[in-house]
């Protein structure tokens, strides 16, 4: 049985890797336009793809676009879970925003990243009855 069991986060402001900024512009480029559909797909949490990037918009919050990363370095351990608003999606496609403040998972193996601090990650902040999670 597994139980959560947080680790605390580094907040850093992190690069915005090229990869990134140009996933961004073409999934602005996507939601320009489809966004006037009525069945646009933007709503579902995979409905909005691009080069190591995945998500959707999810509700009416202040950041209702939310996106996993995968960068190309690493496959194990290193996501980005991104929440965006519209104009910091904006803002990271047309170069605006050069780094993006997230809160980072400080184990040696580990890469994971979360916008939101209240965010868990899967491989540090579960333990099984037995000891830290693996993975």
């Amino acid at each position: 049985m597994r139980h959560l069991s947080p680790k605390s986060k580094a907040v850093l402001a992190v690069r915005i890797p090229d990869r990134l900024r140009e996933a961004m512009r073409e999934v602005l480029h996507h939601i320009k336009e489809v966004e006037n559909e009525s069945d646009n797909g933007l709503e579902y949490d995979d409905g909005i793809q691009a080069e190591g990037l995945i998500g959707g918009r999810c509700g009416k919050d202040e950041r209702p676009f939310q996106f996993t990363y995968y960068p190309t370095e690493h496959k194990n351990r290193d996501r980005w879970y991104l929440t965006l608003s519209r104009d910091e999606l904006e803002a990271i496609a047309d170069g605006t925003i050069p780094r993006i403040t997230m809160h980072c998972c400080t184990s040696p193996e580990c890469r994971m990243k979360f916008r939101e601090p209240d965010e868990h990650c899967f491989y540090c902040d579960y333990e099984d009855d037995g000891g830290p999670a693996t993975g």
